[in-house]
């Protein structure tokens, strides 16, 4: 069964997200590590929108990112809005939050795979 505009499109979007981020990254202290974290979040993302992932692996890399965010979680958080000189604890707030929203889409992407799965199975039964 063909992938939709539902499952293959939305993970496009999140992948395109992801690029966007990784740009964002080129100014950033350390570029060479968030960038390859959020290409390697939009190379999931658009992989997924053309050929289903096992939702195993997707839960796989949404704990890392969901363990890296609370990692790097600050002590005391001071928002995200202040400019970065203000305070540490921005930036780690920052770099925290980019963590959360890659575990979001990959939560996003095992939702999308079972919407996928389960229109496989009732097609199955219409056929049958």
């Amino acid at each position: 069964m063909r992938k939709n505009n539902l499952t293959g499109t939305i993970p496009s979007l999140w992948g395109f997200l992801f690029i966007g981020f990784a740009i964002v990254q080129l100014n950033d202290q350390d570029p060479f590590i968030w960038i390859s974290i959020y290409s390697f979040a939009a190379l999931i993302c658009f992989y997924s929108g053309i050929k289903r992932i096992h939702s195993l692996i997707l839960m796989l890399f949404a704990s890392l990112f969901a363990a890296g965010c609370i990692y790097l979680w600050p002590p005391v958080y001071e928002g995200i809005a202040m400019p970065m000189d203000y305070s540490s604890n921005i930036e780690l707030a920052r770099e925290a939050m980019g963590l959360l929203i890659c575990a979001v889409a990959m939560i996003n992407l095992i939702v999308l795979n079972w919407i996928f799965m389960r229109r496989i199975k009732m097609a199955k039964k219409r056929v049958h």
